[in-house]
C-alpha cells in the first residue's frame, strides 16, 4: 500500500520522538493497512514547529544552565503575553504563563489584558497605571470587583474575574 503526503505536506511517525529520529516522506510504502496509524501528515510549518520543540524539550543536556534558560523563556513570555489576545479560555489555560498583579504594580495595563492574583485569573476592564492599593480580593461567595468613584461619582470596575484556578 502507498500513501502519498499533499502538496507541501509530509509524511512522519505518530510517535512522539526526537526531531533528529524522526523522518519526514512525501510518500511511504506500507506492508499492509494495518501500518498506517503510525504515520501522519504534517505541513511544513507543523515541521519547523516540531524542530523548535525539539531544541527546547529533547535538549542533551538538562541541568542548572539549562533551567535559567527555560526561566528566562517564561519570564520573556509572561513580560509580553498581553501583547496578543488571550481568549478567556486560553488565559485560564496558559495562566502560569500571566504575569501576577504583583509583578504589574507601577505599570500600565490595558483592557483586555490578563493576569493571575490570589489564585484567580482576571482580565483588565479598564486601562488604568496599576497601584498595588487596587488588588482585587476575593468576597465571601462572588469575588469583589475593585471600583471606585472618579468626578461623575460613576462607577468603575477595572477587573473582571475569569476562573478560579
Amino acid at each position: 500500500m502507498k500513501i502519498t503526503a499533499d502538496k507541501g505536506c509530509y509524511l512522519t511517525e505518530t510517535e512522539e520522538m526526537a526531531y533528529s529520529q524522526r523522518t519526514f516522506r512525501e510518500m511511504v510504502i506500507l506492508s499492509d493497512s494495518s501500518e498506517l496509524s503510525k504515520w501522519k501528515q504534517v505541513t511544513e510549518s507543523e515541521r519547523k514547529l516540531m524542530k523548535e520543540e525539539d531544541n527546547i524539550f529533547y535538549n542533551k543536556t538538562f541541568d542548572k544552565e539549562y533551567i535559567e534558560k527555560v526561566g528566562s523563556l517564561v519570564s520573556g513570555i509572561k513580560t509580553s503575553i498581553n501583547s496578543i489576545e488571550l481568549t478567556d479560555e486560553e488565559a485560564v489555560k496558559y495562566n502560569y504563563l500571566l504575569p501576577s498583579f504583583d509583578e504589574l504594580v507601577g505599570k500600565t495595563v490595558f483592557s483586555n489584558n490578563k493576569f493571575v492574583c490570589n489564585g484567580s485569573v482576571y482580565s483588565v476592564n479598564t486601562s488604568h497605571t496599576v497601584d498595588s492599593s487596587m488588588k482585587p480580593t476575593d468576597g465571601e461567595s462572588t469575588p469583589m470587583l475593585l471600583s471606585a468613584k472618579n468626578s461623575s461619582e460613576s462607577e468603575i470596575n477595572y477587573y473582571r474575574l475569569i476562573s478560579k484556578i
